[in-house]
C-alpha cells in the first residue's frame, strides 16, 4: 500500500513538473515573439532610437499660490531637443514617488526653428511642486 501511494505521488510530481516546463516554455516563446523594434519612440531616461539620441534636460516653472501657501509646477521646459524632432508630438507626465500622476501636458506638433532646441509644455492640472519626484518625457510621431 505504501509502495502504491509512493508511485501515485511520484507520477503526480512528474506530471506537475512536465506541466510547469511546458508553461514556462510557452511564456518564453511568446516573449521571444514580441516585436519591440519600433524606431519612432523615445522616452524617459532611457533613449530608444528616436529623433533625439542624446537625451534632454527639464526646467520646471513653479508658481506660488497664496491661497494654499505652496508652489505649483505649471509648466516644464524641455531643453536639448534635436531639430529632427520637429513636427513630432511631445508628452510630459509629472509623477510623485509612488508613481501616481500629478499632472501632464502635450504639444501635438513641435515647432523647432533652426537653432531652437527647447519647448515649453503647460502642465494641467498644476502639480504640487513639493510632491514632484519625477517626469516621463515621450517624443513620438
Amino acid at each position: 500500500m505504501v509502495t502504491t501511494m509512493f508511485r501515485r505521488s511520484r507520477r503526480q510530481a512528474v506530471f506537475a513538473l512536465a506541466l510547469g516546463i511546458v508553461g514556462v516554455g510557452g511564456v518564453l516563446a511568446s516573449a521571444a515573439s514580441l516585436n519591440i523594434a519600433n524606431s519612432t519612440l523615445g522616452a524617459g531616461t532611457t533613449v530608444i532610437a528616436s529623433c533625439d539620441t542624446n537625451g534632454v534636460s527639464l526646467v520646471y516653472t513653479n508658481t506660488y499660490v497664496p491661497s494654499t501657501g505652496r508652489y505649483n509646477t505649471t509648466a516644464v521646459t524641455v531643453n536639448g531637443l534635436s531639430n529632427v524632432c520637429d513636427a513630432k508630438r511631445l508628452d510630459i507626465t509629472l509623477k510623485q514617488n509612488t508613481g501616481a500622476v500629478l499632472g501632464s501636458g502635450s504639444i501635438l506638433s513641435l515647432s523647432l526653428p533652426i537653432g531652437t532646441t527647447s519647448a515649453t509644455v503647460a502642465i494641467s492640472p498644476a502639480a504640487n511642486a513639493n510632491l514632484v519626484r519625477g517626469a516621463a518625457v515621450v517624443v513620438s510621431g
